[in-house]
This record gives structure tokens, C-alpha cells and sequence, in this order.
């Protein structure tokens, strides 16, 4: 997945930076020329964003279970009925 975001942002960086220094290069095609790098930064933000709450979670977790195996008891009593 990492590989993906990396492409993806590179790609959306790079074609806004030559839209912005040379858009003579796309005056034939009819499109609107348009930056991209809000994208780009919006999507490593999210990335980073999701990574911190899949840390802490796990985190939590990890805290949790240790606490419940705290609450096990040490010892036990069987009763066997003759």
C-alpha cells in the first residue's frame, strides 16, 4: 500500500509542477490545467492520520489484554460431587 500512495503522490506532485512552470505544454489539449497538490498533501495527511490511530489503538489493546490477564485468578477449587 505504501508503494501506491508514494506513485500516486508523486504522480499528483509532478504534473502539477509542470502544469505550473510549463503549461504551454497542454494549451493544445482543451482541458482545464489544474494543480494538484492539495491532493497530494491531503492524502500523506491521511495516511499519517490513520497510522497515529492504528497505533494508539493498538496500544490500548495491548493495555487491555494485559489487564485482563491481571484479573486472572491464581488458584482454584474443584468440587467433585459423588
Amino acid at each position: 500500500m505504501d508503494t501506491l500512495v508514494v506513485i500516486g503522490t508523486t504522480v499528483s506532485y509532478l504534473y502539477s509542477t509542470v502544469v505550473v512552470f510549463f503549461p504551454n505544454l497542454f494549451i493544445n489539449q482543451k482541458k482545464d490545467l489544474m494543480p494538484y497538490f492539495n491532493v497530494s498533501s491531503t492524502i500523506i495527511a491521511l495516511i499519517l492520520l490513520g497510522r497515529y490511530l492504528e497505533a494508539k489503538a493498538k496500544s490500548q489493546t495491548s493495555e487491555a489484554i494485559k489487564k485482563l490477564i491481571g484479573l486472572q485468578p491464581k488458584e482454584a477449587t474443584l468440587i467433585i460431587k459423588n
